[in-house]
């Protein structure tokens, strides 16, 4: 946040001409979701942008889980190392869509590309999810809103 609060002023530009990339230990491995404003989560980065230039910049969030021992002590040790292999191999694959909803948002703006970013997302994990049926992992809405699990 303290870094890009004087890039901002010096291109003349607000926060809502900003998009953001960031992990979510709060989305499971290869999850993603893009989203307008809302908090920081316990993210560290995040909550400065929101200390020095307010909520209203989009994000795509790129979820890296929680390790199975997670305490707050832990948790830059587990967002700074390595994913596991196919954790890794799943964040990997869906880089291509991330690439794209990122150039969505660039070309079509915010609204459009939050849609059609977390759209594509949806249907890449409902063929994963449906022979899991009975789990309780929420699924974003096209637009990003709701919880940020």
């Amino acid at each position: 946040g303290i870094a890009v609060k004087p890039f901002l002023n010096k291109l003349e530009l607000s926060t809502s001409d900003l998009l953001v990339v960031h992990d979510d230990m709060d989305l499971t491995p290869g999850r993603a979701k893009m989203r307008i404003g809302g908090g920081g989560g316990g993210h560290k980065g995040i909550l400065s942008l929101i200390e020095h230039c307010g909520e209203d910049f989009a994000r795509l969030k790129i979820g890296i889980g929680r390790p199975e021992n997670f305490t707050d002590d832990n948790d830059i040790d587990w967002v700074l190392g390595k994913p596991a292999g196919s954790e890794l191999e799943i964040i990997n694959a869906i880089m291509p869509v991330v690439i794209s909803g990122m150039r969505l948002w660039v070309e079509q703006g915010p609204e459009r590309s939050m849609t059609s970013f977390n759209t594509a997302i949806r249907e890449i994990f409902s063929a994963v999810d449906e022979p899991m049926q009975g789990q309780s992992e929420s699924e974003p809405d096209p637009n990003g809103e709701g919880s940020d699990v």
